[in-house]
């Protein structure tokens, strides 16, 4: 969860899991998955948005990005 190169780049992980989301709850039939991805989306969409502070905790920002889209079903 670093910014060079030997970690993994977190934002670019938030941003393609965002999109994974938007597209499977537009597309979803079912009411419930399309409720469920779209939360998780919403859940991202917030922690991306507290990457951007300066001297933010990386590892702490993805265990309660976790947390809090394990408890969003």
């Amino acid at each position: 969860l670093k910014n060079d190169a030997e970690g993994y780049d977190l934002k670019l992980f938030w941003k393609a899991f965002e999109w994974s989301c938007v597209d499977i709850s537009i597309g979803s039939s079912d009411t419930q998955t399309a409720c469920t991805y779209a939360e998780w989306s919403v859940i991202t969409s917030k922690y991306l948005r507290q990457l951007n502070t300066k001297g933010v905790n990386r590892q702490m920002l993805f265990d309660n990005w976790i947390l809090e889209i394990r408890d969003g079903r």
